[in-house]
């Protein structure tokens, strides 16, 4: 059900940033809009969101909010072998269908190197 995915991202954005940003120094969350790769312009990624602090540097937010797990608690989600998520903060996206669209996302967006 991706509309209940969509639904929900502003909710966890502001939950994960109310979360993170205790955890770190002058965090943020900017709207990210369409990157393209200049050397496959057939390529693009929409993260979620570009993230930054002052301890860590940049990072892209990718935000999920599955469905099968929206009556669960995130305990007990996480306790799943199948989901992608565990309690240490680690991503098990191994075979799952959202995890080209992450890795691609993260590879579209990363920095130039100078």
């Amino acid at each position: 059900m991706t509309s209940w995915g969509c639904d929900h991202e502003r909710t966890a954005r502001e939950a994960y940033f109310k979360v993170t940003a205790s955890k770190h120094s002058s965090f943020s969350i900017n709207d990210a809009g369409l990157f393209i790769n200049p050397d496959t312009p057939f390529i693009g990624a929409t993260p979620d969101g570009l993230v930054h602090c002052d301890c860590c540097g940049d990072g892209v937010l990718e935000v999920k909010c599955p469905y099968s797990k929206k009556d669960v608690p995130m305990e007990t989600a996480c306790a799943d072998p199948s989901f992608y998520l565990s309690t240490s903060d680690q991503v098990n996206n191994q075979g799952k269908p959202f995890s080209w669209k992450v890795t691609q996302t993260q590879t579209m967006t990363r920095p130039k190197k100078t």
